[in-house]
């Protein structure tokens, strides 16, 4: 038993030994009993109590003894009321024994754990109510907003990803056009010593690149030999 919890002992001779705090609460005890005298000897640590009997003696000691056990118990069995060892629980660890060392992991996607400042940095930086997307979620999301309409085809291609427009075919009219709108750079190429215009004979229709002989067809009934030689697809002047 450790030496602040001590031990009371009555000796076959009568006189008291022991240590600590079970031969204090002995002594206590046998104190508060009435003495026939006053004859009390001390000699360090050993009492004599002349007028208690052996058996009253030995019972005190016995009760010292047990009380002095109860209170180790409620200690922890060291005594002295401090701490024996401190443990830890994930992601809490110690090294244990009187004087640890405590420590707590890094959190990690499966299991708990303390946060570094980059990843509170990061965390902090998000709006609330926020939903985390990836590329491909966002690509997704547009590609289920992408719709045609009556003059454009939209069309978006996930793998690569991109997105295509064209107009639909026969779509637009002159309602969809400014006027003026439609410059010579935007019309078709026209082969060179040719000019726009619809061959005679050829109906309604959609503009023409017109030979100098087609273009003569033309002109030809408006003019009289008075103001104008023109020469025909022959090479002659009429």
């Amino acid at each position: 038993m450790p030496s602040i919890i001590g031990v009371a002992v009555v000796q076959p001779d009568g006189t008291l030994t022991g240590s600590g705090l079970a031969l204090a609460l002995c002594q206590a005890e046998l104190n508060a009993f009435p003495l026939a005298n006053d004859a009390l000897e001390d000699a360090g640590s050993t009492l004599q109590f002349a007028a208690l009997n052996d058996d009253a003696k030995r019972c005190a000691a016995a009760r010292a003894n047990a009380w002095a056990a109860a209170l180790a118990g409620y200690l922890g069995g060291g005594g002295g009321g401090g701490v024996s060892s401190v443990g830890g629980t994930p992601p809490i660890a110690s090294t244990g024994g009187t004087t640890p060392t405590i420590s707590i992991s890094a959190a990690s996607g499966a299991s708990a754990g303390s946060m570094s400042a980059a990843d509170f940095t990061k965390l902090a930086g998000i709006a609330s109510g926020a939903t985390a997307y990836t590329n491909e979620d966002a690509q997704d999301a547009v590609g289920a907003m992408v719709a045609s309409s009556s003059t454009v085809s939209l069309a978006y291609v996930d793998a690569t990803p991109s997105l295509t427009a064209a107009v639909v075919a026969g779509s637009i009219g002159t309602t969809q056009l400014a006027a003026g709108g439609v410059t010579n750079a935007k019309r078709a190429a026209m082969a060179q010593a040719t000019i726009s215009g619809r061959a005679d004979g050829a109906g309604t229709g959609a503009p023409q690149d017109l030979t100098g002989a087609q273009a003569a067809d033309i002109v030809q009934p408006y003019v009289t030999s008075d103001t104008i030689a023109i020469r025909d697809g022959m090479g002659m002047f009429q």
